[in-house]
């Protein structure tokens, strides 16, 4: 696939809240030699129109609702590009694989706390039982 091609496919991949086809895309074009920079500019561009939205409620304690929204997912990209410099060549990316993984999370509509959907569901196979093979 080509790289204009790729780009719009891992937009694509955040707005439908596909994190590891996202991730996969993100990892594709740094390995054909896109900057870091372009690329975290380039998710950062796309999801954070819809971070600030509230994506559900959460009960409080005494009762009351909270609105809670998912920019914060966004700042894990921020953190990995400041750590970058200070990491060896084998990892000087990962901070910032990984802030690129938990974007497209906080896009993800059919994510609520003690939903059967949840980001933390996602993890297990479709039984419900194992967890996938990380390969």
């Amino acid at each position: 696939m080509a790289a204009a091609e790729l780009l719009q496919q891992m937009a694509s991949d955040i707005l439908d809240g596909k994190f590891h086809e996202a991730t996969d895309s993100f990892c594709q074009l740094a390995r054909k030699g896109h900057g870091m920079r372009e690329l975290v500019l380039h998710a950062m561009t796309t999801a954070a129109p819809y971070l600030h939205v509230p994506s559900h409620e959460k009960l409080l304690p005494n009762g009351e609702f909270r609105n809670v929204n998912y920019d914060h997912t966004i700042l894990g990209l921020r953190a990995g590009m400041r750590l970058s410099p200070w990491l060896s060549d084998v990892e000087k990316n990962l901070g910032i694989v990984q802030g690129m993984y938990y974007v497209p999370q906080g896009l993800n509509p059919s994510y609520s706390p003690g939903n059967r959907g949840s980001k933390a569901s996602r993890f297990r196979n479709i039984d419900g039982n194992s967890f996938p093979r990380l390969a």
